[in-house]
């Protein structure tokens, strides 16, 4: 049951509460009768909303079925995502690379823009892609993003003036450090010296500030004694 008189508070302000509309009633029918008819109409229109409002059933909530989960985007889409709020009107392809990564090619028009000097904006790109991949998924593997084979001209530039340096390595026996470079280019030319017999590639702990590859000169193997003796 509802009442009008609030159950908290003092217990005298509580029955004050309750005769408040008798007392009023009293009070304003010395005054015009103007001023009492509107409070008694006012009064009377109260209760009678307050009886309408109860007769009312109960109104029951029902669990409304939300909308469908977005359905997870591929890094193919996020990539093209990405890119369209950036400006660029690409095409992707997917590939995979040799070391069994996935790898987007891009195609655009503006290839030049989207690569930026020396891939800075392609390698940018590319960081911010798989961090949002790995953001999902802890264990999610690697994207090389790339644009109309740039990576793969480029490391065909990088093994070629690698191996020019290392041909002085190869003739004089002297070491050569090369240029500091990023851990892709590092593991390019890691792999492109592996199997070579005379030039070999060693690289500073990942806690150096500076990571610069030393070409060194590859020690002959030695013959076992029982070898050497003819036997």
């Amino acid at each position: 049951m509802t009442h009008l008189t609030p159950k908290s508070g003092d217990p005298t302000q509580q029955r004050m509460m309750m005769f408040m509309p008798i007392i009023f009633i009293v009070f304003c029918y010395n005054f015009a009768a103007a001023l009492a008819l509107y409070y008694t109409a006012q009064n009377l229109f109260s209760v009678l909303q307050l009886y309408q409002n109860r007769k009312q059933p109960v109104p029951t909530l029902e669990k409304v079925a939300g909308p469908k989960a977005k359905t997870k985007m591929t890094p193919k889409e996020l990539l093209d995502t990405m890119l369209g709020y950036l400006g660029f009107v690409v095409e992707i392809a997917e590939m995979q690379s040799e070391g069994g990564n996935l790898t987007l090619q891009i195609y655009t028009e503006e290839s030049r823009r989207l690569i930026g000097r020396d891939g800075e904006m392609l390698d940018a790109i590319q960081f911010l892609l798989n961090r949002l991949l790995q953001a999902k998924n802890k264990d999610a593997q690697k994207v090389i993003v790339d644009c109309e084979h740039y990576r793969s001209m480029r490391e065909d530039r990088i093994v070629q003036r690698v191996r020019e340096l290392a041909e002085r390595v190869r003739i004089t026996g002297r070491s050569l450090q090369l240029e500091p470079m990023n851990s892709y280019q590092r593991r390019i030319v890691h792999n492109a010296f592996k199997d070579d017999p005379d030039v070999a590639t060693w690289s500073p702990s990942d806690s150096a500030r500076i990571k610069q590859i030393t070409l060194l000169k590859r020690q002959p193997k030695k013959e076992p004694a029982s070898q050497a003796r003819g036997d």
